[in-house]
C-alpha cells in the first residue's frame, strides 16, 4: 500500500509547477475495469449465447486482443461484432465506473493551466465515461486512440504543442504508456504511475 499522504503532496507540489498536466482516462482519473466487463460480457451473451462469458478473466482489463485468447474457437468476424455490440451497451454500465478521488483532487489544482487528457480509447466512449461524471470541461484538450500504439498519445501532445517537456507532469497507470512519455523528452521525476488501488 503506498503512502497516500506523501504522494498526494509531491504529486500536488509537481502539479503546482508544471505549465502542463497530463491525465490518462481508464485506470488513472477514471476506473473503468468493471464497466468495460459488464459490457463485454453482455455482447458475448448477446452474440454468443450464455456459458461464453465464463471463459473471461477477471484479474485483468479485458481487451479485444484478450477477448481472442478467450474465444479461440470463435472467427474473427464474430469477435468484431462482440466488440461492435459491446460499444453499444457500454453506456447502460456507465453505473459501474468510479472517479479516482486522488486524481480528481489533482485535476481540480491544475485548473487554470493546460490540463490535457490522453487516452488509448476511442473518442466516442471517453466522452461518454467524462459526461457522466461532469468532466468534459475539465480539460484544454484531449486526445483519443488513433492507433493501438500507446506511445502515439505523447508523441501527439508534443507535436501538437510544441512545449517544454520538462514543464509537464504527468498521470498514467499503464508502464508502456509511461515509457512513452519518458521517451518524448518528460523528466522521469515527472511521469507517475497511478496505483490500480490505494
Amino acid at each position: 500500500m503506498p503512502d497516500t499522504n506523501g504522494l498526494v503532496m509531491l504529486w500536488a507540489d509537481k502539479v503546482d509547477m508544471a505549465d502542463v498536466i497530463v491525465f490518462d482516462l481508464d485506470g488513472t482519473l477514471i476506473e473503468t475495469d468493471a464497466a468495460n466487463l459488464l459490457a463485454y460480457k453482455e455482447a458475448i451473451a448477446h452474440c454468443l449465447g450464455e456459458g461464453f462469458e465464463e471463459k473471461l478473466p477477471s484479474t485483468k482489463r479485458l481487451t479485444r486482443e484478450v477477448l481472442r485468447e478467450c474465444l479461440v474457437a470463435v472467427p474473427e468476424t464474430m469477435i468484431q461484432s462482440i466488440v461492435r455490440y459491446k460499444e453499444e451497451v457500454y453506456g447502460q454500465f456507465l453505473h459501474a465506473t468510479t472517479i479516482n478521488p486522488i486524481m480528481l483532487r489533482l485535476l481540480e489544482l491544475a485548473q487554470g493551466k493546460e490540463v490535457i487528457l490522453a487516452s488509448n480509447c476511442r473518442r466516442s466512449r471517453a466522452e461518454l465515461v467524462l459526461a457522466h461524471h461532469g468532466m468534459n470541461k475539465k480539460f484544454t484538450r484531449k486526445y483519443f486512440s488513433e492507433s493501438n500504439n500507446a506511445s502515439h498519445k505523447y508523441q501527439r501532445i508534443f507535436w501538437d504543442l510544441g512545449v517544454d517537456p520538462r514543464r509537464v507532469v504527468v498521470f498514467d497507470d499503464d508502464p508502456v504508456s509511461a515509457a512513452a512519455a519518458l521517451a518524448v523528452g518528460i523528466r522521469s521525476n515527472s511521469v507517475f504511475l497511478v496505483p490500480k488501488s490505494w
